[in-house]
């Protein structure tokens, strides 16, 4: 038998508290689907903290372009169907970013961290901790299909577009159909 690669998510940081129970209720409504983590274990560890075992799923979509294994364009089109999905499910995920977007070689493009995530239709109010990856696009009427615009765009060209960008009408990377 195959060992699976296990990637551990703790909670133990007194602004990820809340989060715990949400991210696991977004990852089982994704679980039937290809394209992201899924939950093998979770609970609480010896010294009570909560977690979450996960399925690995590869390297951040930057060091695998790096490296040249996946180019930008098909990493584009495959995130994006993975968006589309988490439309069809109601889930908004807030915080796109290099670092949330993976990549496996035997299993493709996954979306992960799902933490600050809701459901369409709750109030998009900024949460306390946003993970310095995301702090050049700010979550007032960003879309994720922008955010995850904005990361293509910023490892084709080296910058980061921000919001102030955006609200200014700043051209961003646009995939060519």
């Amino acid at each position: 038998m195959p060992e699976v690669n296990i990637w551990r998510k703790n909670y133990n940081r007194k602004d990820t508290k809340y989060q715990w129970r949400r991210e696991l209720e977004f990852l089982a409504t994704l679980h039937p689907y290809h394209g992201f983590p899924k939950v093998l274990n979770a609970g609480l560890d010896a010294n009570g903290e909560e977690f979450i075992d996960l399925t690995h799923c590869g390297l951040s979509l930057g060091v695998a372009y790096e490296q040249g294994k996946i180019g930008l364009d098909a990493a584009y089109l495959e995130f994006r169907a993975l968006l589309r999905v988490m439309k069809h499910e109601g889930i908004k995920h807030r915080d796109l970013c290099v670092n949330n977007l993976l990549w496996h070689p035997e299993h493709g493009c996954h979306i992960v961290d799902f933490g600050i995530a809701i459901w369409f239709g709750e109030p998009d109010v900024p949460p306390a901790y946003l993970a310095p990856c995301s702090w050049g696009i700010g979550l007032d009427g960003v879309s994720d299909e922008l955010r995850l615009r904005a990361s293509i765009h910023q490892l084709k060209t080296g910058e980061i577009y921000t919001e102030t960008d955006w609200r200014n009408g700043k051209e961003i990377w646009s995939y060519d159909f």
